[in-house]
């Protein structure tokens, strides 16, 4: 992520929330913030954005797929590389969890 700038800034987050996690696993293809909210059940864009999404695009979990143009009508949300990696460590260690409880 670049800040206006053009520094390169990621803010690590320590811990995922649930509502977190489930972004990532919804932005498994590009999403539009609406469709996002109505598969996570959230109604108050602002508070979506502010405390969940834009927290991992700055940690570089997730991006726009356009950057320069955070309000653009076309505006998508997807997984960065990290944010892949992520996911299918997370998918694996639910998976190692589920065989150990048969």
């Amino acid at each position: 992520m670049s800040t206006e700038h053009g520094d390169d800034v990621h803010k690590p987050l320590a811990t995922l929330s649930a509502t977190q996690w489930r972004i990532v696993a919804s932005c498994n293809m590009p999403r539009v913030l609406a469709e996002l909210m109505d598969a996570l059940g959230v109604v108050n864009r602002g508070h979506f954005k502010k405390n969940h999404l834009d927290p991992l695009i700055r940690a570089g979990l997730s991006a726009m797929t356009h950057p320069a143009q955070p309000r653009a009508p076309s505006q998508r949300y997807v997984l960065t590389e990290a944010g892949m990696k992520l996911q299918a460590l997370h998918d694996s260690r639910r998976r190692e969890e589920n065989l150990g409880q048969d």
